[in-house]
């Protein structure tokens, strides 16, 4: 393990740290970069009912997705996040990388789920979950698994394509990946490579207090219309009404000093105090993104905003 330091606020699910070959990641047309993510937890899903299960209690599209990984939310009966995921189904078994929730009161949560489903729940602390992000992240994840004993899946989480998830059952995954020039991203560069996606983080920009809506991962973790699953009535009453006055919003600034955690976030102005900064790193393009939790009545997608005298735009997105 590494000396590095984590960012401000890190989340306990926190990256397993390596070695830092640049301050930047480069641009991903370039190349494959793989992050190591040490989870709370991955649960391992088995039981010839654990599709239908999972497709009533996740909010994302279990049974129509195609590309064989996932990225949902589980609920609580009020819309409240108990728990987020990357799932990853391979040879009977569905792994559930839990990157946010509590993990013994979501396994206690998802137990007490089952009724007559035939559905097992275990923890394995065998495995560990990589994501490889780039155009050539698929060829790389087979020819790992050509040699390892790996579950692996393209996955539209942190970027809409070119993201394989995998699930890995080898300690030393990190010397192999070297070993094929793959780069291997450390703490800082995943925080960059998450913020310039706009990609909240449990603990860190959102909490189990917040719905989909406002943890701002509606449009992305929420299928509206793959049927039922527990917690959609209040999820689709606040998407029919528009009722959400506060959320996490991503912040794109041009140039400038990172704002430090829990800076105020105002109108273009300076009237208006609108919200803080949650997360904020210096992404590879030379921006820096942010996420802060801001009031967003009466904003409008790339309204101006103002972070101790620095300029920035907001990225409304759903």
């Amino acid at each position: 393990m590494t000396d590095a330091e984590p960012p401000p606020n890190q989340n306990p699910a926190r990256l397993l740290e390596g070695p830092s070959k640049d301050e930047t990641l480069g641009r991903l047309s370039d190349r494959t970069v793989a992050f190591g993510h040490e989870l709370q937890t991955i649960l391992k899903v088995t039981g010839p009912d654990r599709f239908e299960w999972l497709q009533g209690v996740l909010t994302c599209d279990v049974l129509g997705n195609t590309r064989g990984a996932f990225w949902g939310l589980f609920l609580n009966r009020l819309g409240k996040i108990r728990g987020e995921v990357v799932g990853v189904s391979s040879s009977g078994t569905i792994y559930l990388a839990v990157l946010g929730g509590k993990p013994e009161s979501l396994v206690d949560h998802l137990d007490s789920l089952l009724v007559m489903e035939d559905v097992e729940i275990q923890i394995s602390d065998e495995q560990e979950f990589w994501s490889l992000h780039g155009h050539d992240s698929e060829r790389v994840a087979r020819q790992i698994a050509a040699s390892v004993e790996i579950a692996h899946a393209p996955v539209a989480w942190i970027s809409s394509s070119d993201t394989v998830a995998v699930v890995a059952k080898d300690a030393h995954l990190r010397e192999r990946l070297s070993g094929m020039d793959i780069q291997v991203g450390d703490i800082r560069q995943w925080e960059a490579f998450r913020l310039e996606h706009g990609v909240p983080r449990f603990d860190v920009d959102y909490d189990a207090n917040d719905t989909p809506h406002r943890a701002g991962l509606y449009g992305r973790t929420v299928a509206s219309d793959k049927g039922c699953f527990l917690g959609q009535e209040v999820v689709c009453t606040q998407q029919m009404r528009g009722a959400v006055r506060e959320r996490s919003v991503p912040i794109v600034f041009a140039a400038g000093e990172i704002p430090r955690i829990g800076a105020t976030v105002r109108s273009a102005d300076g009237q208006r105090e609108l919200g803080s900064i949650t997360s904020a790193e210096k992404g590879s393009d030379g921006r820096v993104y942010a996420l802060g939790r801001l009031h967003v009545s009466g904003l409008s997608d790339a309204a101006e905003v103002s972070v101790t005298g620095i300029s920035g735009k907001i990225v409304l997105g759903e």
